[in-house]
């Protein structure tokens, strides 16, 4: 099987990620032609789909990968800021009904009800009513709206094309690269503190919109973190098994240098967020993948040891560059300096564990419904500070992905959830005898599972739409 990377709508779409975050830009600049171009998007989002609901998924997934928590661009109504990705998630779920209405084939809907994907949906079901009789329906509503984007998955499974993984990894790459570029373009106009350039501005566009955190790390260091950063770590994954699976004669000279490319700008990208969840799930899961290839006879110790000298070497241009590019060169003291910062997340771990704990025994079984709140004393600054001198924090929200969903759908749920998603993994994680049929794609794909899911332990993405999105896109019905 050869791979083509490099197509005609790269610099198509490369552009249209530019375009579009310099309308975000631009709108949250000037709000009052937000809700008109939001309109519009999303108007051509809807035709776009009805006319190839294909097409409405990589819109879908293009805003994943750049977008972070989905705010780009905002509809106003009144106090109440609709995101775009909620916008684009309604438009394509109609779209989505229409061609299932179009086919009239109830094996589609057999085929994608699945036991365990059946047995997750009931649980949570159950934590959305005990949810609002409990909790109350705006605090469901908002602590469950990421679970909606599951509500998609026939949509995966109805796209019929071979081609269909191979066009998510290009776009994968395009959005991961033009990341990359975004994150190191903001490290170099805060660490260098440009005189022409209203920092404030970049700053309050970044936090207004959700799209990340800049932090002041020392001197004229910062650190630029993304949630969409995750798919860095994805990209990463992805092309390290697509170079140690596929030989050269698969893919052409001008692929193998974007695909090297790539990576180096992913491996970049992860280090700049300076993120231990990305850290450690990326060298868990490496370790894990190993063990898998070991036991299943697939390890082969010569493109193994070529696989790895590649990955060692962007790691090491990327120090340099991240080093270089921000003018700053005592390496061992920023790096220790940025984990310094990440220490008050780690402290507000430690410290939701026991409260956690304690209100998950509440209601073991069945959970205790979304929206359930837990209050827990932070040494956080950003929560520990002269209007809250104590420290306690109430909130919906924590950074125990896995303990989270116990306390809303119990244990069973979460045994519900981990099955469905072993199940998904299954789906593409098969080796198989003939080692000539792998298909590195899916394989890639398939071994971002265990990414994600050790990255959840840590940081809650399998409840969120990045982390669901993942999911999906392992989903897809090949024909």
């Amino acid at each position: 099987m050869t791979i083509k990377l490099l197509t005609n709508r790269i610099k198509e779409v490369f552009l249209g990620l530019i375009i579009f975050e310099a309308l975000s830009f631009w709108l949250w600049y000037f709000p009052g032609w937000s809700n008109l171009f939001f309109l519009l998007i999303v108007l051509a989002a809807f035709v776009i789909s009805l006319y190839s609901l294909e097409w409405g998924i990589y819109l879908i997934l293009a805003e994943l990968f750049i977008g972070s928590h989905g705010h780009a661009i905002d509809l106003y109504l009144g106090s109440y800021h609709l995101a775009l990705r909620i916008g684009l998630f309604v438009v394509v779920f109609v779209a989505m009904l229409y061609h299932l209405y179009q086919k009239r084939d109830l094996h589609l809907l057999a085929a994608v009800n699945k036991k365990w994907l059946s047995l997750l949906i009931v649980m949570l079901l159950i934590g959305i009513v005990q949810g609002v009789l409990r909790n109350g329906l705006s605090n469901t509503f908002f602590d469950a709206n990421g679970y909606l984007f599951l509500l998609l998955l026939p949509a995966f499974y109805l796209v019929f094309n071979p081609k269909f993984l191979i066009n998510v990894f290009r776009l994968l790459l395009i959005a991961v690269n033009w990341l990359m570029i975004k994150t190191y373009l903001l490290l170099f106009a805060f660490s260098h503190d440009l005189s022409w350039l209203d920092l404030s501005i970049l700053y309050r566009w970044i936090r207004d919109q959700r799209f990340g955190e800049i932090t002041h790390v020392s001197n004229n260091f910062y650190r630029i973190f993304m949630q969409s950063q995750l798919y860095g770590a994805v990209a990463i994954i992805l092309i390290l098994v697509v170079i140690y699976f596929w030989s050269k004669n698969n893919i052409k000279i001008k692929d193998q240098w974007y695909l090297y490319c790539s990576l180096l700008m992913s491996v970049a990208l992860v280090l700049a967020s300076f993120s231990r969840s990305y850290w450690v799930g990326l060298l868990l899961t490496l370790f894990i993948v190993f063990l898998i290839l070991l036991i299943k006879g697939y390890l082969n110790w010569k493109r193994l040891l070529i696989t790895l000298s590649i990955f060692a070497l962007t790691i090491g241009l990327s120090i340099i560059l991240l080093f270089t590019w921000t003018s700053s060169w005592h390496g061992g003291q920023l790096t220790s300096r940025a984990l310094e910062l990440t220490e008050s997340a780690v402290s507000s771990r430690q410290a939701q564990l026991i409260p956690l704990k304690n209100a998950i025994l509440q209601a073991p079984n069945f959970g205790s419904g979304f929206g359930h709140e837990v209050t827990y004393q932070s040494s956080d600054p950003r929560i520990k500070n002269e209007q809250n001198p104590t420290g306690l924090y109430t909130t919906s929200a924590f950074e125990w992905g896995y303990l989270d969903i116990m306390l809303k759908i119990g244990i069973f749920g979460l045994l519900a959830y981990l099955a469905a998603i072993y199940t998904i993994y299954l789906k593409n994680a098969n080796l198989g005898q003939n080692k000539v049929k792998i298909d590195p794609l899916k394989l890639g794909f398939a071994y971002s599972i265990i990414l994600l899911c050790v990255i959840n332990i840590f940081s809650p993405y399998l409840n969120h739409p990045l982390g669901i999105g993942l999911l999906l896109i392992n989903f897809y019905h090949e024909p």
